[in-house]
């Protein structure tokens, strides 16, 4: 009977830790822990409130913590924002897994009015296209390029669609088609010279395409190893050209998430096809524990800002929270 009483107790820590993945799950379900009394007009009431922060230990040298703000809005399509882009003049768009977007002023940087708004539905995929989780765009025609989860595809529009002489197309390309469902295009980055590098969250793979991948450009694709359990979010790209990935590891527990920064040089993969970035700073202990998934950057004299945005899942245990972090090189 003594040689049993060990295994009986691994078999018992795990189903302990399985319970509390289950209950995690559970609290994490929208559907069963939505906003109560929320507005339906569209009108943005949008509250931005600083949230007190521990500095940050053990960071790389010029790397700060800037500040971390609590976004609110008590209206039923607030939040689950899984992308954000940067649209100048201090103004952001953040956009999430139901369709929708934010507009809003970054925090000190004005107070002009935030906008929310639906994604127009594709005048052919009607509401097949929803589940937004990654977005970026191009400086110069404005055009912008958003991935979608589930349905394995990537949209290509103009924001007004005037002079777009692509028009709203969407592609699905070959190698994403198999893809587990719910690892999607997580992270998705048009690089300076015109490639597309899209990482998907779950399967572990990137693709690296030759141009745009709504116009059927080819697609080199590799393994990405990150950190333990860790699986990317979203992803930027540096001034230097290299990658910025926003990765999140889920532990049992409550607060049950845990995030960092990674940066590795996309060129730099061997034979083996292996990207491996490395590791630039743990945000456990700085920021506060959230699900984590919306990366911006801007650069700025002597070095770059960094924005980081988290998916509240729609639930009513869980924040949009937003920080800034400076990155002096």
């Amino acid at each position: 009977m003594r040689g049993t009483r060990p295994a009986r107790i691994v078999r018992l820590r795990r189903r302990t830790r399985w319970v509390l993945l289950a209950l995690l799950a559970a609290l994490l379900a929208p559907l069963s822990w939505l906003r109560t009394s929320v507005p339906l007009d569209r009108t943005a009431r949008l509250d931005i409130v600083p949230v007190p922060f521990d500095p940050p230990r053990n960071w790389p040298a010029g790397l700060t913590l800037e500040g971390v703000w609590e976004l609110a809005d008590p209206h039923l399509y607030f939040g689950g924002y899984s992308a954000l882009m940067l649209r100048g003049e201090g103004r952001a768009l953040a956009l999430s897994d139901r369709g929708e977007t934010l507009a809003f002023t970054l925090p000190g940087r004005g107070l002009a009015e935030p906008i929310m708004a639906a994604i127009s539905p594709h005048p052919r995929q009607g509401g097949a296209l929803q589940d937004i989780e990654s977005a970026t765009s191009d400086p110069v025609t404005g055009r912008i390029w958003l991935g979608y989860e589930q349905v394995h595809a990537i949209r290509r529009f103009a924001p007004d669609r005037a002079g777009d002489s692509g028009g709203d197309q969407v592609a699905w390309p070959p190698q994403m088609r198999l893809w587990p469902e719910n690892s999607g295009p997580e992270a998705m980055v048009r690089l300076a010279d015109g490639r597309f590098v899209v990482l998907g969250e779950r399967s572990g793979t990137g693709l690296l395409f030759a141009g745009d991948p709504v116009d059927g450009a080819p697609a080199l694709e590799f393994s990405a190893s990150y950190p333990g359990d860790y699986r990317p979010t979203d992803a930027a790209q540096l001034p230097d050209g290299r990658l910025l990935v926003l990765a999140r590891g889920v532990v049992p527990g409550w607060p049950a998430f845990r995030s960092l920064l990674l940066v590795g040089e996309l060129d730099d993969m061997g034979a083996d096809r292996v990207w491996r970035p490395r590791l630039l700073a743990r945000l456990d202990g700085a920021l506060p524990s959230e699900n984590y998934e919306a990366l911006a950057v801007a650069p700025t004299a002597g070095g770059l800002v960094i924005w980081v945005m988290s998916d509240d899942n729609l639930g009513t245990f869980q924040r949009t929270l937003l920080a800034r972090l400076r990155w002096r090189q």
